[in-house]
């Protein structure tokens, strides 16, 4: 079904109580934001590192207690959104990222 949706650009899962996304994000290959505010979520699925268009990506109000370490694979990530999760620290290499906006 998502394959049939690749030139989907944007995605809004707000407010769903979503406990997870499943695999095949990856086949959304223009999306460049995805909106996931106010779920659950704990994990992100593995193949959202190969979103490479992915600029915009708001994770706030979740429950991660961790930071994701495949957002360091996103090439294109300019706005990052972590408010509102347990995540105590952020790794050093989000200093060599592209982003340009980082609400944590």
């Amino acid at each position: 079904f998502l394959a049939l949706l690749s030139a989907v650009e944007e995605l809004k899962l707000r407010d769903n109580r979503l406990r997870r996304i499943g695999p095949g994000l990856s086949k959304l290959s223009s999306l460049k934001v995805l909106d996931v505010k106010g779920n659950s979520l704990r994990k992100l699925p593995e193949d959202l590192s190969q979103c490479t268009s992915l600029e915009v990506l708001n994770l706030a109000e979740n429950e991660f207690d961790e930071f994701p370490k495949e957002l360091l694979a996103l090439p294109n990530l300019k706005e990052l959104f972590l408010a509102s999760n347990q995540i105590s620290q952020l790794p050093a290499e989000i200093k060599s990222t592209c982003l340009s906006k980082l609400s944590s």
